[in-house]
C-alpha cells in the first residue's frame, strides 16, 4: 500500500482547494446588482417632443441644442430596445431601424463595435439576450414578471436568471433619486475623467417619479470640442424632472428621430457635417 506524502493534500482538502480556486475565478467577474425601481404607468402611451437650448460649460461657451422626447403612459406598451432583423451582426441607421421597428420616436442606443458589427453593451430585445458583458455598467430595463422599470446596475448573474422584456446598458448613471450621480457612478464603472469631461454629442434616457420616460439628445461636434459634458447632461435631466437617468452611446452616433424624420443634426464623422452613423441598437418609443 502506497503512503501519501505528507505534503500531498487529502481528498477532502483537495476538493476544498478546487472550490476556493473556482470561487476566486468567478469572484473576479462577479458583482452584485444595485438598482432603483419605478412602477410602470398603466395608461396608454403618448409622446411629446420639445427643443431646448443650453450653454456649454467646459471649453467655449457654445449654445447647445437639445431634443427631448417625453413618453407618458406604460413602458410595457411603449418602450422597446430594438435591433435589425440580423441582430448585432449588422449595422443600420437610426432612421432605417426606427421605421422597421414601427417607432414613433427613436434615438441611438447602446455602445457597439465600430470596426465590425457587434454589440458592446448588455442588451435584451423582446426578452432575448443578444449581448452580455462582465463590466459594471448602468442599465435601463423593463422586468417581465411585474413590468417594473429598472435603472442602475444589473449584474450578469441577474440578467441570466431573470426575465426582462428589454434591457440596455450604457456608461455612467447620470441621475439617481433625483441627484447628480456622475461622480459616484464613474468610480463604480471605472470611467475616467476625460470621458466625463469630453465635449461631444450625447444621448441619455431617464424617467420622472410618475414613470414618464425622458429621452434626451444634445447636439455637438467632437472636432470642435462642442457638446455637453456628462455633469451637464445629468443637470439637464434633473431640470426636466428626472429622478433616474443613464448615459448611452453618443458622439457621432447621437441621433434623434421623430414621426418619420431625423430631427437633430447627427455627424457621423465628428466634423459637423450632417451624416447618420450606421449602428446596431436603438431606443424605440411607440404611441
Amino acid at each position: 500500500k502506497t503512503k501519501r506524502p505528507n505534503h500531498m493534500p487529502r481528498p477532502a482538502s483537495l476538493v476544498l482547494i478546487i472550490l476556493v480556486v473556482a470561487w476566486l475565478s468567478c469572484s473576479a467577474y462577479a458583482w452584485d446588482s444595485d438598482y432603483d425601481i419605478i412602477d410602470d404607468p398603466v395608461a396608454k402611451p403618448s409622446i411629446q417632443t420639445e427643443t431646448r437650448f443650453y450653454t456649454q460649460r467646459i471649453g467655449k461657451a457654445f449654445n447647445l441644442t437639445a431634443r427631448i422626447g417625453l413618453m407618458s403612459g406604460s413602458w410595457a406598451a411603449g418602450f422597446q430596445t430594438y435591433l435589425p432583423p440580423n441582430g448585432c451582426k449588422v449595422y443600420n441607421k437610426v432612421s432605417v431601424s426606427a421605421k422597421e421597428g414601427g417607432c414613433t420616436y427613436a434615438t441611438n442606443g447602446g455602445f457597439f463595435n465600430t470596426t465590425s458589427p457587434g454589440c458592446l453593451a448588455d442588451l435584451i430585445v423582446d426578452g432575448k439576450i443578444y449581448s452580455i458583458t462582465d463590466a459594471v455598467a448602468s442599465s435601463v430595463a423593463l422586468r417581465a414578471s411585474d413590468k417594473k422599470i429598472i435603472f442602475g446596475y444589473v449584474s450578469p448573474q441577474e440578467i441570466k436568471s431573470t426575465a426582462f422584456l428589454s434591457l440596455m446598458s450604457g456608461h455612467v448613471w447620470l441621475v439617481r433619486k433625483g441627484q447628480n450621480y456622475v461622480n459616484v457612478s464613474a468610480e463604480k464603472e471605472s470611467v475616467g475623467t476625460p470621458f466625463l469631461r469630453e465635449a461631444a454629442p450625447r444621448t441619455a434616457i431617464g424617467a420622472r417619479a410618475d414613470g414618464t420616460l425622458i429621452s434626451l439628445q444634445v447636439d455637438g461636434v467632437e472636432e470642435m470640442y462642442k457638446g455637453p459634458d456628462l455633469w451637464l447632461m445629468a443637470d439637464i435631466m434633473i431640470q426636466l424632472g428626472a429622478v433616474q437617468a443613464i448615459n448611452v452611446d453618443g458622439g457621432g452616433s447621437s441621433e434623434a428621430w421623430y414621426d418619420g424624420k431625423v430631427i437633430n443634426t447627427p455627424n457621423c464623422a465628428d466634423n459637423g457635417v450632417f451624416c447618420e452613423r450606421p449602428l446596431t441598437s436603438i431606443i424605440c418609443l411607440k404611441a
